[in-house]
């Protein structure tokens, strides 16, 4: 009859208590300093993904079968831990809140937290410029794409739009275009009235004598020549009244138009 000495006798209660490493029994796990709870690995070794809780808010994880000697053995290619071989010579790899990167561009900056790349600050383009402020996750941009209307919306002599790189750029209408009334014009970008010593009948347009005279109340306005000559291309015609300057081109979509009547003085209208 073949006798089981006491030394085998106790291996084998310990291998019937902790299992055999077969499929059907689930590996092992270790919760802080304590001892296994539940049945062993193959070979009575601790299961390698077994995760030790440090009491605290970072977890760690340690490799009990990976034994090392320095920290550089130890690294699992995860930027959200950092690795260490501990004292017993055994990797860990504790939790940390490192900027990481998940590859979202929308979801703004990201950073680690319980060993995954999980916490996103927000659109990063809800506080940009008006041509900066929608985020594509294609192009990895904040820009609004080019062509899309911004600035001043009422101003009738710049037509702006976002040129795709994040600015407004303008495309001002032509000096002279009328923006609104017939005494108003566009003059770089701008609605003025020409009833001004320096935009007098038209755009930069400047009397000698300071003094821009409204036409026979017709609401457009020539230099008054009395005491000094006209703007160049102009001529001086006298008549009854002050004596204005007459035009023989205008600026932009300006004509030259006779406004006095049967005295023939003539200014630019729009």
């Amino acid at each position: 009859m073949f006798r089981v000495s006491a030394p085998l006798a106790v291996v084998s209660v310990i291998l019937l208590h902790c299992g055999s490493g077969s499929e059907d029994v689930p590996p092992a796990t270790c919760e802080g300093e304590a001892a296994c709870s539940g049945p062993l690995e193959d070979g009575g070794v601790n299961s390698p993904d077994a995760t030790v809780s440090d009491g605290e808010s970072d977890a760690v994880m340690t490799d009990a079968q990976t034994s090392c000697t320095t920290n550089l053995e130890c690294n699992d290619g995860n930027d959200c831990t950092d690795d260490r071989c501990d004292e017993s010579g055994a990797c860990a790899h504790t939790s940390n809140e490192a900027i990481c990167d998940d590859n979202v561009y929308c979801n703004g900056l990201d950073h680690c937290k319980d060993g995954t790349c999980s916490v996103h600050a927000g659109d990063p383009c809800t506080s940009g410029a008006e041509c900066a402020h929608q985020c594509s996750e294609a192009g990895h941009t904040c820009n609004v794409p080019a062509g899309t209307d911004c600035g001043i919306a009422d101003n009738p002599c710049s037509k702006t739009t976002c040129d795709g790189m994040g600015a407004c750029v303008g495309n001002p209408a032509a000096d002279g275009t009328n923006c609104g009334g017939k005494s108003t014009i566009c003059c770089n970008g701008n609605c003025i009235t020409v009833s001004t010593a320096t935009n007098c009948g038209g755009c930069g347009i400047g009397c000698a004598s300071g003094s821009c005279i409204s036409v026979a109340s017709s609401g457009v306005y020539a230099c008054g020549c009395e005491s000094s000559g006209c703007p160049q291309g102009q001529s001086c015609l006298s008549r009854a009244g002050p004596d204005l300057c007459q035009c023989s081109t205008c600026t932009g979509q300006g004509q030259c138009k006779s406004v006095v009547g049967s005295q023939g003085a003539v200014a630019c209208t729009y």
